[in-house]
């Protein structure tokens, strides 16, 4: 048999590693790694052996310890997502550029691969597949927005940048277009604008970049900006922490928890009732036909005192 074909329990002699074997094909620093292994029975099959536990034997409690020094360790994230969360301004707007960084706005490319689209253009050309960086700069839609502030000098690296390198130079240059506002705060505006514009032409068959989106871009970019200079800004950006959870009502009482929604002409309730020690009740759900919020909020609250009447239960709090 040649050696090709060895398994590991032929490195092996009386109980131990055969270092004659090895010492003679491995070099010195790959010998003190197997050294630090517990050599396999000869004659057993050789198994997956996992090496975070001292017994090779896997356990949750060694693969959380492992996965949590791992996240203490800061060596593999990307400065890109620090300079995000640096970003000055709304959370709603702070959260696109996250996902944006992490290349994860559903364009149709990704719809079209979670088969939930058969169509993976662009909704505004209907010329080419729609990725991130089609949608954002390279449409010829956008870059008619776009050219209406770029300065000649940085067109072509605006222009040819790979998404994380355009990202990261457009949140932490302040001088690559002609704003009245910092450039960092405009490309923050501008990329959640054009993102929501993109969904009410996918969703709604609505779109404003031809028309007013690019005035209330520049008015709401100077709106943040002069918010961020403020005197209160620095207590915005760094509130207190508030953990907000679930609270009990009193002994014998009962809590309702309600929402209602309106999406695409239909609107829909739902809730669920609760007692002191939180355990469930009874909950419901009801589609309500075309309506608007405000109606299904109140209908999802109707429904509840309904059922609380109906069951002669007492209520505590309405949400």
């Amino acid at each position: 048999m040649g050696e090709i074909e060895y398994s590991v329990s032929s490195y092996v002699i009386d109980g131990d590693w055969n270092w004659n074997m090895l010492a003679t094909r491995l070099p010195e620093s790959i010998c003190n790694l197997i050294a630090k292994l517990k050599p396999p029975i000869v004659g057993n099959s050789d198994i997956p052996n996992w090496n975070m536990s001292t017994d090779g034997n896997f356990s949750i409690n060694s693969a959380y310890k492992f996965l949590s020094s791992n996240d203490n360790d800061n060596t593999n994230v990307s400065p890109l997502f620090d300079q995000v969360w640096q970003w000055r301004g709304p959370n709603r707007i702070r959260v696109v550029l996250w996902k944006l960084a992490h290349g994860s706005l559903l364009t149709n490319v990704v719809r079209a691969h979670r088969q939930m689209t058969t169509d993976d253009t662009c909704p505004r050309c209907q010329s080419y597949p729609e990725t991130i960086m089609y949608m954002l700069r390279d449409c010829e839609d956008a870059q008619n927005y776009w050219n209406q502030f770029i300065t000649e000098d940085n067109w072509a690296k605006f222009f040819s940048l790979g998404l994380y390198g355009w990202l990261e130079w457009n949140i932490t240059t302040k001088h690559i277009g002609a704003s009245n506002t910092d450039w960092p705060t405009f490309f923050g505006v501008s990329v959640w604008s054009l993102w929501k514009d993109r969904n009410k032409l996918v969703f709604s068959r609505e779109t404003e970049l031809a028309t007013h989106l690019t005035s209330k871009i520049i008015d709401m970019a100077y709106q943040i900006e002069k918010e961020m200079k403020s005197p209160l800004a620095s207590r915005s950006l760094n509130p207190c922490r508030k953990y907000m959870h679930w609270s009990k009502p009193p002994p014998e009482f009962f809590k309702i928890n309600t929402d209602g929604s309106y999406v695409h002409g239909q609107a829909a309730c739902g809730g669920i009732i609760r007692n002191h020690n939180g355990n469930f009740v009874k909950g419901f759900m009801c589609k309500l036909g075309s309506g608007n919020a405000l109606f299904a909020e109140l209908k999802g609250i109707l429904l509840s005192l309904q059922i609380m009447r109906e069951m002669q239960l007492k209520m505590s709090f309405l949400k």
